[in-house]
């Protein structure tokens, strides 16, 4: 179902498809607070008129105390992922199948490789507790994860927004992702959970 509504502004997307409060983040830029980078919080609220997120860091909940990010200042934590599309892995001892095996994206690393990785906490079998690494076709996300949206060559205009996942459409391999105003198709190294 394809949907059209009017052109939204810079502000009434980004205020649409903000993360919601309680998404789990990790601090990774903080330059005036260094000593938190890589402490995790989570967001309270939005502020669009200044494009910012209120956090409580977990080590501040018992004060209440709020940070303000701006969202390249952290990295979402995405819960209930499952990896798909990963060749087995061999060794002498053991044939390991991750297909299906869920895990939590816990950082974007838009350098490593040519097409990036997720880092991912593994959840399940003999990887549980495991941070590995995939590419982002290797990763379904969940309905409602919010993405940034890069490297479109016919719809430029959404390169750098955010949408929201809607659904996995397998027989084309990409995301159909809400970006407002319209939904569109995806393929997965072009819509990142960062």
């Amino acid at each position: 179902a394809d949907f059209r509504r009017e052109e939204l502004s810079s502000k009434e997307q980004r205020k649409l498809m903000a993360l919601p409060p309680g998404t789990r983040v990790m601090a990774l830029t903080l330059y005036d607070q260094p000593e938190r980078n890589g402490q995790y919080g989570k967001i309270v609220s939005y502020e669009a008129d200044i494009d910012k997120y209120e956090v409580l860091m977990d080590q501040d909940w018992r004060l209440n105390f709020t940070i303000q990010m701006s969202q390249d200042q952290f990295a979402q934590r995405v819960e209930n992922c499952t990896l798909h599309h990963v060749p087995p892995m061999k060794s002498k001892e053991v044939e390991l199948n991750l297909n299906n095996d869920r895990c939590a994206v816990v950082q974007w690393f838009p350098d490593l490789d040519k097409s990036g990785r997720y880092a991912v906490l593994m959840y399940d079998g003999m990887t549980e507790g495991y941070i590995l690494y995939f590419h982002p076709h290797q990763i379904k996300l969940p309905v409602g994860t919010r993405v940034k949206i890069r490297q479109l060559q016919r719809r430029i205009h959404y390169n750098g927004k955010w949408g929201s996942v809607s659904r996995w459409i397998e027989r084309e391999r990409r995301y159909q992702v809400d970006m407002g105003t319209e939904y569109i198709l995806v393929r997965p190294e072009k819509a990142i959970a960062c």
